[in-house]
């Protein structure tokens, strides 16, 4: 299970940094910072969301087929 921490700061007018945290119960740390405007950073969190989704669908699809989750590798 992973700690995770989410900030937002303001930087100049219509501009923000978002700042993602996390940090596994193995101490591996993942920290991800995207500035710009609100526009570019939601675009930015956006094609991450996507690029995770598909990173997700897969790490399931190879757990299906790894002996080491149950699967059958052939």
């Amino acid at each position: 299970e992973a700690v995770m921490d989410t900030s937002m700061t303001d930087l100049d007018p219509g501009e923000v940094l978002l700042e993602l945290d996390m940090v596994g119960t193995d101490n591996r740390r993942l920290v991800v910072a995207m500035s710009g405007t609100v526009s570019q950073v939601a675009a930015d969190l956006d094609t991450m969301m996507a690029a995770l989704e598909d990173a997700s669908r897969r790490m399931a699809e190879r757990e299906l087929l790894d002996p080491s989750f149950g699967g059958c590798l052939t």
